[in-house]
């Protein structure tokens, strides 16, 4: 499995489960330094931003130090290796309270 496989099983999962649209960040000269690969809004409003790496991985400090300053501001921020793992997560919010 590659990361844009668990890139795309989040967000087919999150659509079918709670329609939720995650965007895919891409880079480029004016994309932020550190930001999230995947971006969108969880029912009620609450923003989600979720980082997705390979098992074993972990985030770049930027990566990190951004998630932490999103989280500050009352958004789902997570850095995630797979789609179970983001479930387990949005399970404990209140997010999803069944499992699929």
């Amino acid at each position: 499995m590659k990361e844009r496989d668990i890139v795309k099983k989040i967000r087919t999962e999150l659509l079918d489960r709670l329609g939720v649209r995650l965007h895919k960040a891409t880079g480029g000269p004016y994309g932020e330094i550190g930001a999230s690969d995947l971006y969108g809004t969880l029912p009620g409003g609450r923003a989600v931003y979720v980082e997705v790496k390979m098992p074993g991985k972990k985030g770049r400090p930027e990566q990190v130090h951004w998630l932490e300053a999103e989280a500050k501001m009352g958004a789902v921020a997570v850095l995630v290796t797979s789609w179970d793992e983001l479930q387990q997560i949005l399970s404990t919010e209140g997010y999803l309270t069944t499992t699929k």
